[in-house]
């Protein structure tokens, strides 16, 4: 069977918060959603509907572990808190609370959920059809009071640090190729991937005893170490850790 799948290497995941609403509650867009939740009977049975867990297979809410990480000041919620917390000083149920949020929000109000074990995680990712990515966004390291998962700025380099320098479940090449390689001929992408005559030079220069991810959950916006050069498209976009001016890369679509 062909089959393959894709992991990053944190123990939490994170969207906005409405992704976790009930279908029809999402159905019609943020406009629908507002003006839905808007009439109180519909709010009453969002509640009971949110309450019993989310998504179709109804994954019991942890909600100590629901934290916000973007508000935008909505409800005067605080980044950094989890929703229980927040829900308990608002006077409100958690359930209650984040359909307000959602409503008065939208698609702004972003949640860091830690729902999962670092040792699943690591044995996902050492499976052989396993594949690794970010799962993050091309987002300012000057982000003020918000609280973006670490994933935007590390998850590439916590792989060569952690998994396979400080507790060797993965070796060099093989972590490298499941960056690389193995997604590059995963998603058809006939000439990146490797280094090879006629394939476009996307370079990374590191040291491996150095090399380190330093965002947290607690101070995500944190730039790794050990990194001196990026190149793409021939291109250096990174030379000696630093950012350059250049904007080569473009769209990368299935050859």
């Amino acid at each position: 069977m062909d089959a393959a799948f894709d992991v990053y290497p944190y123990d939490a995941s994170s969207s906005a918060l409405t992704q976790y609403l009930p279908a029809w509650v999402q159905e019609g867009g943020v406009a629908a959603m507002r003006e839905r939740l808007s009439v109180d009977a519909v709010m009453a049975r969002a509640e009971t509907d949110l309450a019993q867990g989310w998504s179709a297979h109804r994954i019991p809410w942890l909600w100590d572990r629901v934290v916000l990480a973007r508000t935008d000041g909505v409800l005067g919620a605080r980044e950094g808190t989890n929703i229980e917390a927040a829900a308990a000083a608002a006077g409100k149920t958690p359930a209650r609370y984040t359909l307000e949020l959602c409503r008065e929000g939208g698609n702004r109000v972003m949640v860091v959920l830690f729902y999962r074990t670092e040792q699943d995680m690591r044995t996902f990712l050492c499976c052989r059809h396993a594949l690794m990515g970010s799962d993050g966004s091309a987002i300012p390291f000057e982000q003020g009071s918000r609280q973006p998962h670490p994933r935007n700025f590390g998850a590439s380099v916590r792989v060569l640090s952690r998994l396979v320098r400080d507790l060797g479940d993965l070796d060099m090449a093989s972590a490298i190729a499941k960056m690389t390689g193995g997604v590059a001929a995963r998603l058809g992408i006939n000439d990146r991937g490797t280094l090879a005559p006629g394939h476009a030079a996307d370079i990374v220069i590191f040291n491996a005893q150095d090399v380190q991810d330093r965002a947290t959950y607690l101070v995500p916006c944190q730039k790794a170490a050990g990194v001196s050069q990026v190149w793409v498209n021939g291109a250096a976009v990174v030379i000696d850790g630093e950012q350059t001016d250049a904007r080569p890369g473009r769209v990368l679509r299935a050859s």
